[in-house]
């Protein structure tokens, strides 16, 4: 039996087939010398390698824990209840039911929107909802493709909301204002005393489901080319919804349909990061830098129970700077001569043994979300499983040639029903000081 190492090893070399793959099936569908069986030959490569892929996921998961049961099955290439055999089987049986003259596959029939029961599987639409078996793959993509994403804690829902009820905590002072463990607070007595009451401060919190889409018009051309289509789609539409997750965990707005970001500090009515820890910068320092001092506030800052799992997340442009701090350890001054010596506290990927780069012992993750050098954001530390994501299971899809009849293009609409806000709702006052702590630390803007 193959160690789990080995197995991961197996399912990256898989990985990269795979793209090779779909690489080539792509450009064989556009060389009009390609003869069908070939494409066809390639289209079932194709299958083969994710049915490989999947099946190391779940001996993967079994090695470690999850068991069986929490596995994600295997999904065959071979149609189910009599579907169909690949979405580009699917996409291509739309666009000949819905050309003039056409026929009109009776599998079709069985492909209903249970969501709205609206007329989206009838002719004169032109719409259709892709069986839901080819929806997931997209959500698989997503989190092999999402940096931030995976870590957050997530919660799957069947409504378009979830409440949950949370105790108000906002410093750990004993005795406090009744906030620590949200007024849960214990007291030494001796023998007869009487008991102190204490009474927990609950609060309420809704967290809503929004939307991400993709619009992806197709030619008619491409529509022929089974493995160009599905490889094509379902990666571009897998690597967008990862990014824009990522982002709007960072930096969205918490308004018009977009999930609250931790980095969000709005005013007045507009949503707020409250938990959010601001570093300010140093007297003196100068714009777009950052020093020693900054970084051993921040890393004060962060909650110390959530260290095991944070992470620094930066501006690739700071990698530069991050290498060239030192914390200094001694100096020297005399005859003419003064200087000073100290000890690096980044560590870049490859150094001392370590495989990735790491700051203060936690490790340090260049993201395009965050900001530009100087700016809040540019530089965060945080625990990400610290956040939550609400989501309807699956990506649906959809397709219609109406809209874009006189381009002879089908046009394929991705829906992702997804939602978020930082987990804790507010920093807490430390038990001894007045250090204000969270699992979400920035540094304020240098300019």
């Amino acid at each position: 039996m193959a160690t789990i190492i080995e197995m991961r090893q197996e399912l990256t070399d898989l990985g990269r087939e795979l793209e090779q793959a779909t690489k080539k099936g792509y450009e064989m569908a556009h060389d009009p010398k390609t003869e069908i069986e070939a494409l066809q030959d390639q289209s079932d490569a194709i299958d083969r390698l994710q049915v490989r892929m999947a099946l190391i996921k779940q001996d993967i998961a079994r090695e470690e824990g999850t068991g069986s049961q929490n596995a994600e099955p295997v999904k065959s290439a071979k149609p189910r209840n009599g579907g169909f055999a690949s979405l580009g089987e699917f996409v291509n049986a739309v666009h000949e039911a819905d050309t003039p003259g056409g026929s009109r596959d009776k599998r079709l029939a069985r492909v209903t929107d249970a969501a709205t029961g609206a007329n989206e599987t009838t002719g004169a639409d032109g719409g259709y909802l892709v069986p839901p078996e080819y929806a997931d793959g997209i959500l698989d993509l997503v989190k092999d493709e999402s940096v931030i994403y995976p870590q957050a804690r997530r919660v799957q829902i069947n409504g378009n909301r979830l409440i949950e009820v949370y105790l108000n905590e906002t410093n750990r002072k004993d005795p406090s204002t009744g906030s620590r463990h949200g007024g849960i607070l214990a007291y030494w007595k001796g023998e007869a005393d009487q008991y102190q009451a204490v009474k927990a401060a609950f609060a309420e919190r809704t967290t809503n489901l929004s939307k991400l889409t993709a619009y992806c018009p197709v030619t008619e051309e491409l529509l022929q080319d089974y493995a160009a289509i599905e490889g094509t789609l379902n990666d571009l539409v897998g690597r967008e919804f990862a990014f824009k997750i990522d982002d709007a965990m960072f930096n969205g707005s918490g308004a018009n349909n977009i999930p609250l970001g931790i980095l969000t500090t709005g005013t007045g009515s507009n949503p707020n990061n409250a938990a959010l820890v601001t570093i300010a910068k140093e007297s003196g320092q100068a714009a777009a830098t950052v020093n020693v001092q900054n970084i051993l506030k921040m890393y004060n800052a962060l909650i110390a129970q959530q260290r095991k799992k944070a992470k620094w997340y930066i501006n690739q442009d700071l990698e530069i700077v991050l290498m060239q701090i030192m914390l200094q350890t001694g100096s020297i001054s005399g005859e003419g001569t003064t200087g000073s010596w100290g000890m690096p506290i980044y560590t870049p990927p490859g150094a001392y043994g370590n495989a990735n780069a790491t700051m203060l012992g936690l490790p340090v993750e260049p993201n395009e979300h965050c900001a530009a050098v100087g700016s809040v954001g540019d530089i965060v530390l945080a625990d990400m499983s610290q956040y939550l994501i609400i989501e309807r299971a699956g990506v649906t899809k959809q397709s219609s040639i109406h809209v874009r009849f006189d381009y002879d293009e089908t046009v394929f609409k991705f829906t992702w029903r997804a939602g978020g806000r930082p987990d804790w709702m507010s920093a807490i006052e430390a038990y001894k000081g007045n250090t204000k702590r969270s699992p979400y630390v920035a540094l304020a803007t240098r300019s």
